[in-house]
């Protein structure tokens, strides 16, 4: 028997397409889809990677990860439930110093905020203020250096 013989026979697209015979059809597209992938990455996967174990752990939040508090929390007696429950639970919150380190300067953070103030309010002016506060940009020479 030769080779050409023994291979799955295909179904027509125009059977495909009828109602009765879309798991069929899904089914096939599936099997083409997995062919041609095979086909297309079969250079860069290796036999280990086709064999290897599940090798990765999916955590669902990152809190495990940061150390962080899971949970809620309450101070000066905002909810007395929550804060029963941390005193059974012995949690101390961390002690936080008188004045954080800045990475920004106030003088820099005035000087941003004024500029975005004035960016948005540019905005809600009406439009025929807006054309009319708009200047023209002309060429300048450049300067000759001597």
């Amino acid at each position: 028997m030769p080779k050409e013989a023994r291979k799955k026979c295909k179904l027509s697209k125009s059977i495909l397409e009828m109602k009765f015979m879309m798991r069929s059809k899904l089914k096939a597209q599936a099997e083409k889809d997995a062919h041609e992938g095979c086909t297309m990455y079969s250079r860069n996967i290796t036999e280990g990677m086709k064999n290897a174990v599940e090798k990765y752990i999916f955590e669902g939040s990152f809190i495990p990860f940061e150390n962080l508090i899971n949970g809620r929390l309450s101070f000066g007696g905002m909810n007395p439930e929550i804060e029963k429950l941390m005193k059974i639970s012995q949690y101390k919150p961390p002690i936080v110093s008188g004045e954080m380190d800045k990475d920004i300067s106030d003088e820099e953070m005035v000087k941003y905020q004024t500029g975005l103030t004035e960016t948005i309010a540019k905005n809600f002016k009406k439009k025929t203020v807006r054309k009319r506060q708009r200047k023209k940009l002309k060429f300048l020479k450049p300067e000759e250096e001597n």
